[in-house]
C-alpha cells in the first residue's frame, strides 16, 4: 500500500487536506503530536494510518518506518507556517 504522509494533520489547513485526500480514497498517513487535541479523533477513523510524534524529534529509524511506503509528502502549518507539496514534485500547474 502506497500512503501520502501529511504532517501537520491536526491543524486547520492539515484537516482539510487529510479530508479532501480520504474523499479522493487516497491512502493517507499523518504525524500527529502526542499533544494534539485531534489525536484521539483521528486515530478512531479507520481510514488513516495514524503515526504519533513529533518531527523534530525523530531519529532515523523512526523515519525511515514513517516514509517507508509513501508517495507524496505534503508538509501543512508547521513552525515558520511552512505549508506545501513537497515531495516528489508537484505536477506542472499544479
Amino acid at each position: 500500500m502506497r500512503y501520502d504522509l501529511v504532517i501537520g494533520a491536526s491543524g486547520a489547513t492539515g484537516r482539510l487536506v487529510v479530508e479532501q485526500l480520504m474523499l479522493a480514497q487516497v491512502q493517507v498517513r499523518v504525524l500527529v503530536r502526542q499533544s494534539s487535541a485531534q489525536l484521539e479523533t483521528l486515530k478512531a477513523n479507520p481510514q488513516l494510518d495514524v503515526r504519533v510524534g513529533n518531527i523534530a524529534e525523530l531519529n532515523t529509524r523512526e523515519l525511515e518506518a514513517l516514509v517507508a511506503d509513501v508517495k507524496r509528502l505534503l508538509l501543512s502549518g508547521t513552525s515558520g507556517n511552512v505549508s506545501g507539496y513537497l515531495w516528489p514534485s508537484p505536477p506542472p500547474g499544479a
